[in-house]
């Protein structure tokens, strides 16, 4: 990621929408995250619902939506932290699924 990529996250991060062209950059096989439509936190900040995979066309929902609350810096965090936990959350149903 360059320099410009990062100031203009840090710049922009108060509306989340502004920076979703830089997901590929900053989260590995992950082309963008898909903001719910149409419903917002109290804060009116945007929900993530799910993400598209870089490569291919594989969706994957988060297992809750991620709120986009917070600092950048924060609401980023907590995105990584909810591809682990959904991730996760896929394989068990599939160990589950699994003959």
């Amino acid at each position: 990621m360059a320099e410009a990529d990062l100031l203009d996250i840090l710049s922009n991060g108060g509306v989340p929408e502004t920076i979703l062209h830089h997901t590929p950059k900053v989260y590995l096989c992950t082309r963008t995250f898909v903001l719910k439509e149409g419903e917002r936190t109290p804060s009116d900040r945007p929900i993530a619902d799910h993400l598209v995979a870089g490569v291919g066309k594989e969706i994957m929902y988060f297992e809750p939506p991620v709120p986009l609350e917070g600092k950048v810096e924060i609401y980023m965090q907590t995105l990584l932290d909810a591809i682990k936990v959904s991730l996760f959350e896929n394989l068990k149903r599939s160990l589950a699924r699994y003959v």
